[in-house]
């Protein structure tokens, strides 16, 4: 006789029976013989009842083989929060904490159970791996926080709701270097007057970048990848080494999150480069030509000229001090504009360590002729009526350059009334024509001589004097 086993079986989602058996005894006469595991389906299971094979619900009796219905187990999501930087992008970040008392439905693959992102930032997605769900971030991530809304569902259509929230931290820029330049490397003149690139550097972040610079005078422009401090153009009328002889300023990166600043200075020199002059042939040994100031706040300053043009110019330090350190270029020799009409000279400064170097253009001039001798006033006063040809005065006009070739005239209407004539060089004579009987009603005479060397365009110098004239009595 065979004994009453008591075989309770948990269900799953209140719909099948599992019950084993070893013999045929106990399976209705559907079933063939031998078979060890069969499957029946239950319709509106009630928790606490009993279930014979014949699958009829009975609370009062207990049967040999049967099932005894339990409650189903939801799933559980355990709330949490992650922080990551935003360079953390394209890869799992969080590994969510989902756990089912009915443990076949987390491991069986093809259980139905899943586990989703039901709300929150497109940022963020939930993946399945081979040992539960993770959390993965996207190709791109901004700093902030973001909750998502995190569902579970078993086989059952049982769900768990929790919230993982991703808190996004934002990477500062850095400067490439690390340390940038605070001092440019070599001084500015104060004339420039075009645009001109002073230092290129780079920043790396996962945002945009977006570079500035507080002083007026500079800014930045993106080159490429990089970035570069400009001297903006026209800005010499801005730059002044005796009002600022370094240009002090902040460099400042922006990501719109957080901001990198570096300090940059950038030294003036006083307008050297550049164009002097004209400067005159005759001028004296020892003419001043152009003073120039060169900075350094620690080391004293020397400062020489190219040898091509020491012969003619020389250079002379006006102080002894450190800091702002002014020097002079001066006439060392006579200068001929038949020889040169410019020259370039080039002015090397240096600390005995870091030399600067600048160029400067002497234009000459040739100097013009000189009257001497010829009166402002001719005196004494002249007959109105010249009989004969009169001398009235005689003058000089020289010329180092030109004194030989000196040419002379009076300018109309006189002409009409006085002659020039060249006598030995450089000496010339003015005389008053004969037979000319001037209009009574003028009293004095303006009379302009006008003098030129050979030049082309010619050097021209005038001069004027005044004839009175004397009503002659017949």
């Amino acid at each position: 006789m065979a004994a009453d086993i008591d075989i309770k079986l948990r269900t799953y989602c209140a719909t099948n029976i599992y019950s084993y058996t070893s013999g045929a005894e106990l399976i209705p006469p559907s079933v063939a013989a031998g078979s060890s595991t069969q499957n029946q389906v239950l319709a509106a299971p009630v928790v606490g009842t009993e279930v014979p094979w014949a699958m009829t619900p009975d609370t009062a009796n207990t049967y040999a083989a049967g099932a005894v219905v339990t409650a189903h187990e939801d799933p559980v999501i355990v709330d949490d929060s992650v922080t990551i930087s935003d360079t953390k992008t394209s890869q799992p970040i969080f590994t969510i904490d989902v756990t089912d008392a009915n443990t076949t439905d987390l491991v069986a693959v093809t259980s139905g159970f899943s586990v989703m992102k039901t709300a929150g930032s497109s940022l963020f997605s939930v993946v399945k791996t081979a040992t539960g769900y993770d959390i993965r971030s996207g190709a791109s991530l901004s700093a902030g926080s973001y909750p998502l809304t995190i569902t579970a569902t078993d086989r059952c259509g049982d769900t768990a709701t929790g919230t993982i929230t991703v808190t996004v931290t934002n990477t500062a820029p850095v400067f490439v270097p690390v340390s940038l330049l605070t001092v440019h490397p070599t001084p500015i003149s104060d004339v420039t007057t075009t645009a001109r690139s002073l230092y290129a550097f780079d920043v790396t972040d996962t945002n945009p970048i977006t570079c500035t610079v507080d002083n007026t005078k500079f800014e930045i422009k993106t080159v490429g990848s990089a970035y570069e401090l400009w001297l903006k153009a026209g800005s010499a009328s801005t730059l002044n080494h005796d009002v600022t002889a370094v240009e002090s300023m902040t460099i400042t990166c922006s990501d719109r999150t957080d901001q990198i600043t570096s300090s940059y200075k950038v030294p003036v020199l006083t307008n050297f480069a550049g164009t002097s002059g004209p400067l005159g042939d005759l001028s004296p040994v020892g003419t001043s030509v152009h003073q120039f100031t060169v900075t350094d706040q620690d080391d004293a300053i020397s400062c020489s000229i190219n040898a091509q043009e020491s012969a003619k110019f020389g250079i002379t330090k006006l102080d002894t001090a450190t800091g702002a350190q002014r020097f002079d270029v001066m006439t060392i020799a006579t200068l001929d504009y038949d020889s040169a009409t410019s020259y370039t000279i080039t002015v090397t400064c240096t600390d005995a360590i870091n030399p600067v170097t600048s160029s400067r253009t002497i234009n000459l001039a040739d100097d013009k002729p000189v009257f001497s001798g010829l009166p402002a006033t001719l005196s004494p006063a002249r007959n109105d009526g010249f009989q004969t040809a009169t001398l009235l005065c005689t003058f000089s006009v020289t010329d180092a350059n030109d004194q030989s070739i000196s040419t002379c005239l009076i300018q109309a209407p006189m002409d009409s009334f006085f002659n020039l004539v060249p006598g030995t060089a450089p000496t010339f004579a003015i005389l008053g024509q004969s037979q000319r009987d001037v209009v009574r009603s003028v009293i004095t005479l303006l009379v302009n001589v006008q003098c030129d060397d050979d030049r082309l365009p010619a050097n021209t110098i005038t001069e004027t004097f005044t004839v009175p004239l004397l009503d002659e009595v017949l």
